[in-house]
């Protein structure tokens, strides 16, 4: 084996693209999202029971998600449409009561007139709902993301004492193959209990609380078309980078065309970049991945600066062939060291990222 070799060289290109490549599928193919919860106390409606108290009023709740005219997961802003449903004891509750269920960060365009019908002794009451809402998503594994979306249903005229709102994942669904632009929905969830406000951080006597249904939805991202966009010119430039160092050391305008052609061009992207990107204070795998490729190819710029000075300083000296051959020989031999770095560097952190 002989590092010098161009055919090594090249082989040593491709297996990186190659392993670069197949680092990117996993997370492709996977759910990932790491969107944080809602604050929510889960309720125990056997505890009150044990302790002689009257349980609370059981209000069993559910949705059905029609579409989201707006579903913008850059900015975490959604406006859905759907029929949000209770069925509760008329004699414990009144409807009056539960009319007056509102969303947590959300705000509601139009409500319909509830639509009630008696089944069994229970009132089952129906709203056709338009909502706008705000989740806190996370964007962390930007742009190879996939979003857990929250949905807080409250009722703020009532305590847990006096209602507690259940529901299970059969109460909540969706319209088949919901697919609101490039995103799919995959599964839904929901969880009940409680929120609480502490007013004053001193007296935990003065509280509030509600009782609150959590839905959740699944959206995966469909298509890797965000993801050539932002990646497939940062790695080319990357390689074309890394190419220079396969260039004959005696080409010195090839060389330095792609070194100084390759920082120009990643400088240009990062307005792509920046534009696509969601506005967070914290570093994604796009700006991580770009920051590591540009560093690579700033040290391959210097370093091909550097050794095309140090060439010009022995062709000054006019040394004999003798001593100047080997001397060249090292450098050729540095190179081809740094290409083996690089693509060696380029694949570790690139596995560190994503993983």
């Amino acid at each position: 084996m002989n590092i010098l070799d161009f055919k090594f060289q090249t082989a040593v290109l491709i297996l990186t693209i190659a392993l670069i490549s197949f680092l990117f599928y996993f997370p492709l193919i996977k759910f990932n999202a790491m969107d944080p919860e809602p604050n929510m106390s889960p309720f125990y409606p056997k505890k009150g029971a044990e302790l002689g108290e009257v349980p609370a009023t059981e209000v069993t709740t559910g949705l059905f998600v029609k579409d989201f005219p707006l579903f913008n997961a850059t900015t975490g802003n959604f406006i859905m449409d759907g029929i949000i449903w209770f069925e509760f004891d008329p004699h414990a509750i009144s409807i009056d009561t539960i009319n007056n269920f509102s969303f947590d960060k959300g705000t509601i365009i139009s409500k319909s007139e509830p639509k009630t019908k008696l089944v069994e002794d229970k009132i089952f009451a129906q709203y056709q709902i338009r909502i706008n809402f705000q989740a806190n998503l996370d964007y962390r594994l930007f742009p190879i993301e996939d979003h857990r979306i929250y949905l807080v249903l409250t009722n703020r005229t009532v305590s847990p004492s006096e209602a507690i709102y259940i529901s299970y994942k059969t109460n909540i669904s969706a319209t088949p193959n919901l697919q609101p632009g490039d995103w799919i929905n995959k599964d839904n969830n929901v969880g009940y209990g409680f929120s609480t406000a502490q007013l004053d951080k001193f007296n935990p006597e003065r509280t509030i609380q509600h009782p609150v249904v959590l839905f959740s939805f699944d959206f995966e991202k469909v298509g890797i078309k965000n993801i050539l966009i932002l990646f497939a010119p940062l790695f080319v430039i990357f390689f074309l980078s890394f190419f220079s160092l396969m260039i004959n050391i005696d080409n010195i305008k090839t060389i330095i065309s792609f070194s100084t052609g390759s920082i120009t061009t990643f400088i240009f992207n990062l307005f792509v970049i920046l534009r696509m990107s969601p506005d967070v204070s914290y570093f994604t795998i796009s700006d991580k991945i770009y920051s590591l490729l540009l560093i690579c190819v700033f040290a391959i710029m210097l370093f091909n600066v550097g050794l095309i000075y140090y060439k010009k300083k022995l062709k000054d000296k006019k040394l004999t062939p003798e001593i100047l051959n080997p001397i060249l020989e090292k450098l050729k031999i540095a190179r081809s060291c740094l290409l083996l770095f690089f693509s060696f560097l380029i694949v570790l952190v690139t596995y560190l990222v994503l993983y």
